[in-house]
């Protein structure tokens, strides 16, 4: 699935795709989201702890509840998903909000989520994740400030995808061709995975 976020005024797009794979047929604890509040863009993704049914539904609770939030705020967001999951199963979730007019992204993580940003194909930086878990253990998060730029691409995995995918180029002519060359040369088979790419393009 992919799509394109156009802000009025911006001479940006924020075009983005997921790929993902479960390891349980219908269902998986690995999810995501994109919201929307003006100007501000955020993506989430989120991994409930294991896999089957009840990762699922964790995975669903956590990002109910981001969606209620101002996405502005990764503070409120994070802490809002850790009250919704105390009565389930825990998740790792990451997020980025973006600001196409300032160019300018912020992010953080609790867990065994991972991210990546990259400028002309090369890694340039990454997220750094607090430990914890969502629902059970959460003492805050660490947020990341990242100036950006036309061109940059920022990625989202959850710990189905292996950590070799940081080290090696990312093909793929857009966005969801990224993506997938992810998922499908890096997703373990053992687990649910999921992958969510982010790019800034220039329209003029």
């Amino acid at each position: 699935m992919a799509g394109r976020i156009d802000i009025v005024g911006s001479s940006n797009v924020l075009n983005w795709a997921v790929a993902g794979r479960a390891k349980v047929s219908g269902y998986s604890g690995d999810g995501y989201m994109l919201l929307r509040d003006g100007e501000d863009i955020c993506a989430v993704v989120i991994d409930g702890l294991g896999s089957g049914a009840e990762a699922h539904q964790a995975a669903t609770i956590g990002l109910r509840a981001v969606q209620q939030r101002d996405c502005t705020s990764l503070e409120h967001m994070f802490a809002s998903a850790h009250d919704s999951l105390r009565r389930v199963r825990g998740a790792a979730m990451a997020a980025v909000s973006v600001s196409l007019r300032t160019m300018s992204a912020s992010w953080a993580a609790v867990g065994d989520v991972d991210g990546l940003h990259l400028r002309c194909g090369m890694p340039n930086g990454g997220l750094i994740q607090r430990s914890g878990t969502l629902g059970v253990a959460y003492d805050g998060i660490r947020v990341i400030d990242i100036a950006l730029e036309a061109g940059d691409v920022l990625v989202l995995t959850t710990d189905g995808v292996r950590r070799s995918y940081r080290g090696a180029p990312i093909h793929g002519h857009n966005v969801q061709a990224q993506a997938d060359t992810i998922l499908e040369t890096y997703g373990r088979p053992s687990d649910d995975c999921l992958a969510l790419v982010l790019k800034v393009e220039a329209t003029r």
